[in-house]
């Protein structure tokens, strides 16, 4: 009474005591707190804003609060429960669809999809947590159960030995494909970094060759790669130190790089 100006708090019934957790009178929709958050998010570029703001109008908008009576209502950054955001959770996983005629409405998410979803409600339940005054005092997102991807399932890792790898290459008939798997084993590099490389990107004639390529592209809202203003190069480096050995080293050595200026062996325009 005391803490309330000697009024009844919020949701206190008397002689029952809080049937419902108590509500804030400044507690507002969860869409709109979430939208709130993303465009005031700092340090993110305008692509990442819209995709989280594509992701709180296709994802979050599907959330409802249940009460404990099972009365369904909308949901508010306020009232949402862990048990809301397990019901949540199970929805994108089943999808839904049409129970007239069987079509999908909404299609099952991917585990990963899922599970950067929940990351990005994480983050929005903290900020009603840490704002001024709170508008909740715990994260309902803590202590989720999230699909696993293996579907709980390890599977052993298994490698090549030394001797298998000739037999198969044997049965690999192109040569750009032979060229791109010699130099996967050859290197240890990412399908997604060596189908990335460029003839600049190599340096062959130092004494420990090396193979260099930006890690990731600054893109705009469309997709599209951008270039630095600032003289700053948008993206982080990423460098393998050889030595390079075998045919990743000796066969370009060689030559099969010469004349080829923006293009690597198994890359095709």
């Amino acid at each position: 009474m005391d803490a309330h100006g000697q009024q009844w708090p919020h949701g206190w019934v008397p002689g029952q005591g809080f049937v419902e957790p108590e509500q804030d009178p400044d507690d507002v929709p969860l869409i709109d707190w979430s939208r709130r958050y993303v465009e005031r998010l700092t340090g993110i570029d305008q692509r990442t804003r819209d995709d989280y703001l594509r992701e709180v109008d296709r994802h979050l908008s599907l959330f409802v609060h249940t009460t404990r009576a099972g009365q369904v209502t909308p949901a508010t950054i306020g009232n949402i429960t862990a048990d809301d955001v397990q019901d949540w959770i199970r929805l994108q996983e089943t999808g839904e669809q049409n129970p007239e005629t069987g079509q999908w409405i909404r299609r099952p998410a991917a585990p990963k999809s899922i599970a950067n979803r929940h990351g990005l409600l994480w983050c929005i339940v903290q900020a009603a947590i840490e704002a001024d005054p709170p508008l909740r005092t715990k994260n309902c997102c803590a202590g989720t159960r999230l699909p696993r991807a293996d579907d709980e399932i390890v599977e052993e890792m298994v490698f090549l030995e030394q001797d298998e790898y000739p037999l198969t290459r044997r049965h690999i008939t192109h040569e750009d494909a032979r060229n791109l798997a010699d130099w996967l084993v050859g290197t240890g590099m990412r399908w997604g970094k060596a189908t990335a490389l460029q003839a600049q990107d190599l340096r062959l004639g130092s004494p420990i060759p090396t193979a260099k390529r930006p890690e990731g592209v600054e893109e705009d809202s469309q997709g599209l790669a951008i270039a630095s203003t600032q003289g700053i190069s948008p993206v982080r480096d990423c460098e393998l130190t050889g030595p390079f050995t075998g045919w990743s080293a000796d066969e370009l050595g060689r030559g099969r790089w010469r004349g080829c200026r923006r293009r690597v062996p198994w890359r095709r325009s």
